[in-house]
């Protein structure tokens, strides 16, 4: 009973909680626009420290939509240079972390006409943030529709799915940290490691 009492403090806790942590975005329903609280600085994919929501696309979907023959999708790498090295999904085209979103509308946002658009980086963070503020952009340039894989790349190794590096098939899932990062392990990968 004492719990149900609480209940309405409880609640007004976590709603308050749930603005403050995940209320990074503000939505004008009127206009449709969103944008950042409190941004004094131009929005980078490198300065974003929480996860706004968004539309997540999980590894499997974004395996599937690479399997099919004929598919229009386009997935873009926002992590590092350096990481985007060690590995990369299929087809993964690397945009500096630097960019800022409205660079990259300028510089990607022609090509996206009817294309189903993907960005993941390492565990889905910097990208949900980013399609918070690019998705509408990339829609109003054509875009069939604009999502962030689900867990970034870790997510995808960690549901066994194929990464390459320039050489092509790779285990290694991001530099360093191989303690946190687990590595993609399956019994076909293991006879390739082992030529």
């Amino acid at each position: 009973m004492a719990q149900l009492m609480n209940m309405p403090r409880m609640w007004s806790f976590g709603v308050a909680l749930g603005l403050i942590v995940g209320g990074l975005t503000l939505v004008d329903k009127s206009r449709g626009q969103r944008s950042f609280v409190a941004r004094s600085e131009p929005f980078t994919i490198a300065g974003v420290v929480a996860k706004p929501r968004h539309h997540e696309l999980r590894a499997g979907t974004v395996a599937q939509l690479l399997n099919r023959r004929f598919t229009n999708v386009v997935i873009f790498d926002l992590r590092s240079a350096a990481e985007f090295a060690v590995s990369h999904l299929p087809r993964a085209v690397h945009v500096n972390a630097e960019l800022t979103a409205e660079a990259f509308v300028a510089q990607y946002g022609g090509a996206m006409q009817d294309r189903v658009v993907v960005f993941y980086c390492t565990a889905g963070v910097h990208s949900g943030a980013f399609v918070a503020v690019v998705e509408r952009e990339l829609v109003m340039a054509g875009a069939r529709s604009v999502h962030s894989l689900k867990d970034g790349v870790i997510g995808w190794a960690n549901d066994g799915r194929w990464l390459h590096d320039a050489h092509g098939l790779t285990s290694t899932v991001h530099p360093g940290h191989a303690d946190l990062v687990p590595k993609l392990r399956t019994p076909m990968l293991a006879r390739f490691e082992a030529r």
